[in-house]
């Protein structure tokens, strides 16, 4: 086998595989033993010899698993099989292939309008609103919260004020009788210079 006749193989493989996982009929479980069989296949033959057992194995599940998918896989085009008394010959069929990939192909391009009209729709909406909003848009100053730095061991923080440009004091004052039960919640703040 030349490389060029590996390649092509393989390329029909890699093929029959995106349009095995493509086709909506089979089942999550049909798609795993159609995989675990054409990993058997033969390149000069096009057939794998491979019993219940081992593809129940490689997928993890029992071996009276693999029956109904198999027949799944049988019924839907993609393999026929011949039964012998150790395992099953499985011949695998690319007749399903080529008409998969023209509605991967047509599923694609619905894809790609569908995402061009989204972003064609952001794009107009994105004029409008410019359109709308004045060219200079008031700003608006935040209002600066005094917070502690949790990393330090004193209790105050001096911090700007960034609406009178004062610098405050903020200390945490320890009351009794106050509403938090005597902790350290109530804040006092100094204005200063």
């Amino acid at each position: 086998m030349t490389a060029d006749s590996n390649r092509t193989f393989t390329s029909r493989k890699l093929d029959w595989l995106d349009t095995l996982a493509f086709d909506r009929r089979l089942s999550p479980l049909a798609f795993k033993v159609g995989f675990r069989i054409i990993q058997h296949v033969n390149a000069s033959t096009g057939r794998a010899r491979i019993s219940d057992a081992t593809i129940a194995d490689e997928i993890g599940c029992p071996a009276r698993n693999v029956y109904r998918p198999r027949i799944l896989l049988r019924d839907t085009g993609w393999l026929t099989w011949r039964r012998t008394r150790t395992a099953n010959i499985y011949e695998i069929k690319f007749d399903n292939v080529e008409r998969l990939l023209d509605l991967m192909t047509a599923a694609r391009d619905v894809r790609k309008e569908q995402w061009q009209r989204r972003q064609n729709r952001l794009r107009d909406h994105a004029l409008v609103r410019n359109l709308n909003q004045p060219d200079c848009a008031p700003t608006r100053t935040q209002d600066c919260a005094p917070m502690r730095n949790k990393h330090l061991r004193e209790d105050t923080l001096k911090t700007l004020d960034c609406r009178k440009g004062k610098t405050l004091s903020v200390k945490r004052v320890n009351h009794a009788d106050n509403h938090f039960g005597g902790r350290a919640f109530p804040v006092n703040v100094i204005l200063g210079s």
